[in-house]
């Protein structure tokens, strides 16, 4: 048997076995590519606001959400634009509240809405870790199909869909022209999702491959300057105060979400985004101290090098937000790519199965 026909009978192979968890996971995430504005379509009466010329403190926002509960606010989770409520976490709820008038828009389970039931559809089929190993094996075929079609296609080089042809041929050609122009897209979706799959072991690797250190929690000096002044002692520091120690750690980062202090042992822990973290909720943290505004520990995402800073934005580069929406826009046409790839390829497949009889 020929090279050729070992290879495309691995491809054909692969193809047919993996169809339907590719599907889904190219179907849903096409949808998840505008996971941000189909969250908040369907939600706007309680995320979206009429910005004013002030915002309120936040630690206000949380007294509001707390008094209205009865229950002790656990987290801020602070929007990616200003016309959009902030989160307040409560319990199993998330509830959002007008940073401009502190009015409650609504609230919902932290985890249940449409997003958050595809996004775990996406990555476990709602079946916990066996619709991981499903996904897992899905991507890993994935992969093995772009390498071997770009093989199957070399000598061939299908550039365009030819008419006035036979069906089979009519399939064949979109099938090569598909998976062609869209070969580094499908196949950077799906190795980062093998690499989120298996991440602990494929960390180790590219840490092993190109060498680095992480970014570590790092204890700094503390000053009196990297406090905020005056600080009452009878009383816990302020989500407020807390961003702002937070902020002169880290000038060029912005907060995203921030982890409640309890005035005792527990610090605050506020996660910050440089503007090229791609990550939804940022990787620089700051803890600090809720009694008294000292930094406990500092952990900079900009420090990481190598493998590690290679590994931390795996899921950004995954998702597509680390490139914007000219990644998102490109994410989104290599998923209906996908989608395309294998209804021909099937097809292809019953077309020369039915010829030989």
């Amino acid at each position: 048997m020929k090279f050729r026909s070992v290879v495309l009978r691995i491809h054909r192979w692969t193809g047919l076995v993996t169809a339907v968890p590719l599907l889904i996971a190219a179907i849903s995430g096409f949808a998840l590519v505008w996971h941000h504005e189909i969250d908040e379509w369907l939600n706007s009466s309680m995320m979206i606001v009429e910005p004013a010329a002030t915002r309120l403190p936040m630690q206000h926002l949380v007294d509001t959400a707390e008094t209205a509960t009865g229950s002790r606010a656990l987290a801020i989770a602070i929007p990616r634009r200003d016309d959009r409520a902030i989160g307040v976490a409560i319990g199993r709820d998330m509830l959002f509240v007008d940073p401009f008038t502190a009015k409650i828009l609504g609230r919902r389970a932290r985890g249940t809405g449409f997003v958050e039931s595809l996004q775990k559809f996406h990555v476990m089929l709602w079946n916990g870790d066996s619709g991981r190993w499903v996904t897992a094996f899905g991507a890993i075929g994935g992969v093995l199909m772009g390498l071997t079609g770009l093989w199957l296609w070399w000598p061939c080089k299908v550039w365009r869909v030819h008419s006035g042809k036979s069906w089979l041929r009519f399939h064949f050609d979109l099938h090569s022209v598909a998976g062609f122009y869209f070969l580094s897209l499908t196949l950077l979706m799906s190795w980062t999702a093998v690499h989120m799959s298996f991440s602990e072991i494929i960390d180790d690797w590219m840490v092993a491959l190109l060498g680095g250190t992480e970014a570590t929690m790092v204890r700094p000096s503390n000053n009196p300057e990297s406090r905020v002044q005056p600080i009452d002692f009878d009383r816990s520091l302020t989500a407020d105060e807390a961003a702002k120690i937070a902020q002169r750690s880290f000038p060029e980062a912005r907060i995203r979400f921030i982890q409640m202090g309890n005035g005792k042992e527990q610090p605050f822990r506020l996660q910050l985004k440089y503007p090229e973290d791609g990550t939804a909720g940022g990787r620089t943290v700051a803890l600090i101290d809720s009694r008294n505004g000292q930094v406990r520990g500092l952990q900079d995402s900009r420090s990481a090098t190598g493998g590690p800073w290679l590994n931390q934005y795996v899921d950004a580069i995954h998702t597509g937000e680390i490139g914007g929406w000219p990644l998102r826009i490109a994410y989104a046409m290599a998923c209906l790519a996908v989608i395309v790839q294998i209804f021909t390829g099937v097809a292809l497949w019953w077309l020369r199965s039915f010829s030989r009889k």
